[in-house]
């Protein structure tokens, strides 16, 4: 899945994570789940591949 990526020179991919909690994942209706990108930036990671999350903070409800 990563190979293109990696063969047309790319080098960082950035994640739209949303959040590193799952109930707040939920609370967004991400259907996501951080199992999910937890993987995703272990298999960039074993391609040589940077990872970027992009991270909302203060979602309402959130503690």
């Amino acid at each position: 899945m990563l190979s293109p990526f990696v063969r047309s020179g790319c080098y960082q991919v950035w994640i739209g994570a949303g959040s590193g909690s799952q109930s707040v994942l939920d609370a967004m209706d991400r259907q996501v789940k951080v199992e999910q990108v937890r993987t995703m930036i272990r298999l960039c990671k074993k391609r040589g591949l940077e990872t970027r999350t992009f991270i909302m903070l203060g979602y309402p409800g959130e503690t």
